[in-house]
């Protein structure tokens, strides 16, 4: 009732409805009632509506409700052994990892976190002095054993209480509180991967480590990282072992289609989990550099050197080794990769030109920051990347069904030239490139490239137009469309819009493009024309 009729609408009864939810949650709530369920969804609702008008009843609101949800808990975590009463003692054990527990009880423990989460991530720094019991709650049920939705939740909590008290801390003394919050949570999650089975869930919990490194940044020592890494590599390991008995089981004689194709999403999931960890290695390189190197060393030998130089690896292999090169680069620079920066450079400009999209678009994209993070260096193979670009956007596609990885890789490639014309200027045939690389905007796939690279074609007309504008204006028409494309869309910001602005501002006060551009509109399509005008 509160969504239906809106905020304003529900305000004036706002203080009347909370009340009685709190009376009703603090004393007529027990057992297995099903009002907990109808109580928990209308916190979550009330939450998402009212934002932070709720604040004035937290204290008010949490107490009893923290008991509640603890009830839902309890009662969840005993559902499953009613429904194994017929089971021996061995195969309830075997169960335990093995099953997915689906009740009312589970459901409503589900629909608690997911509330807890929902109120942690509207209130934020509001919600700091309740991160505790929330902490209490949650932590027990990180390897909640009989339902795996629960313990993708839980994982995903765990760096929003983490972000709530970094926010919400001020003083000196406040890093040392987040270290030690993230260290715990880094060991639960840690020993819940050990025992977890479901690639989809391990997923998740390692988006739950990266975040917290992003969020704490160096908390752990350098015994500590290289403890980390070492469990990195089991997760390696046992999801290839995994997916190998995924195929040698697709093979045997009785399998059934369905079977197979449960199995190869099963692989799917696999490769997924395969990105996390190269995701989880980026933000460990990024927060704990030099720490990293001995690790850096285990994985050059052990992995990058084999996999790239075998030329019967699998594809999902050498993008993982790829993503790791990118993240090496770019969060550890050649100062830290001196005797190997050469060999992985090498190996990127031959993945560039790759036949799969999926593969080249993590070398094109590790080009372009190898030009933004070490120009001098980079100067030295300019000529040859910038050739091994041009030809990796020209590539064709090869199916449809590749388009979103085709137009990754294609924008990549594009904004590793933009960010290689930005990095050396001068260096380079800059005027050249930008001919070329006008002809590829504006980007669409990858947003973040897009915003960056939009960005940048607008600081150039501002700042030197001839460079891009050709020596008649001839590009006018192309910048213009560019322009009435992306204003006003996800692939643009307010600092872009501003800068079109400007641009058309001055393009209007002068007599010679004044004429070029009132011209070069009028052949743009009827929205990008629209546009422009009103800028105009």
């Amino acid at each position: 009732m509160s969504y239906s009729v809106g905020k304003e609408a529900f305000s004036k009864y706002a203080n009347d409805v909370i009340q009685a939810m709190i009376s009703i949650q603090t004393n007529s709530v027990e057992g297995n009632d099903p009002l907990k369920s109808y109580l928990i969804s209308g916190w979550q609702r009330l939450c998402l509506l009212l934002e932070k008008d709720i604040l004035p009843y937290m204290r008010l609101i949490m107490p009893s409700l923290f008991k509640m949800v603890q009830d839902v808990l309890n009662a969840s975590s005993k559902a499953p052994q009613e429904t194994e009463q017929h089971l021996t003692n061995e195969e309830v054990a075997e169960k335990k990892f093995k099953e997915n527990v689906n009740t009312s009880a589970t459901e409503d423990a589900e629909l608690a976190v997911r509330m807890l989460c929902v109120f942690i991530d509207e209130l934020g720094t509001s919600y700091s002095e309740f991160v505790e019991s929330t902490v209490e709650l949650l932590v027990p049920i990180v390897d909640f054993n009989t339902n795996d939705t629960i313990r993708k939740i839980v994982a995903s909590c765990l760096p929003k209480l983490l972000r709530c008290t970094a926010n919400s801390l001020q003083s000196g003394t406040a890093m040392q509180i987040i270290y030690n919050l993230a260290r715990a949570f880094n060991g639960v999650l840690w020993n819940a991967i050990a025992t977890e089975f479901e690639p989809e869930v391990i997923i998740d919990q390692i988006e739950a480590l990266r975040e917290i490194l992003s969020i704490a940044g160096r908390f752990l020592t350098g015994e500590e990282v290289q403890e980390y890494c070492n469990k990195i590599i089991v997760v390696l390991q046992e999801s290839d072992n995994r997916k190998s008995e995924n195929e040698s089981y697709k093979h045997q004689e009785d399998v059934e289609e369905e079977e197979i194709k449960v199995l190869e999403r099963d692989n799917e999931k696999e490769d997924e989990l395969h990105d996390s960890v190269a995701d989880l290695l980026g933000a460990l390189f990024a927060s704990h550099q030099e720490l990293t190197l001995p690790f850096v060393e285990f994985l050059y030998t052990n992995i990058l050197s084999k996999t790239l130089g075998n030329n019967q690896a699998s594809n999902q292999h050498i993008n993982f080794s790829l993503q790791i090169i990118s993240d090496m680069i770019e969060y550890l620079g050649i100062k830290h990769l001196p005797d190997k920066w050469v060999a992985l450079t090498e190996a990127l400009i031959k993945y560039a030109v790759y036949s799969q999209a999926v593969i080249r678009q993590p070398a094109v994209y590790a080009l372009g920051v190898l030009a933004e993070k070490n120009p001098e260096e980079f100067q030295a193979i300019a000529d040859h990347v910038i050739q091994t670009l041009r030809q990796a956007i020209q590539i064709p596609i090869h199916s449809q069904d590749e388009k979103i990885e085709y137009g990754n890789a294609q924008d990549n490639s594009v904004a590793a030239l933009g960010k290689i014309v930005k990095a050396l200027g001068d260096k380079v045939n800059f005027q050249e490139i930008l001919q070329f690389w006008l002809k590829y905007l504006p980007l669409r796939y990858d947003k973040e490239e897009a915003i960056h690279q939009h960005q940048f074609l607008t600081e150039i007309v501002m700042q030197r137009p001839e460079l891009v504008l050709g020596a008649s204006g001839e590009n006018l028409p192309k910048v213009l469309s560019i322009f009435g494309d992306i204003v006003d869309t996800k692939i643009s910001n307010a600092q872009i819009k501003q800068n079109i602005q400007t641009v058309l501002a001055q393009f209007m006060s002068n007599d010679s493009t004044k004429a070029l551009t009132l011209n070069a509109v009028q052949h743009l399509s009827e929205i990008q024309k629209a546009k422009l005008q009103k800028l105009i």
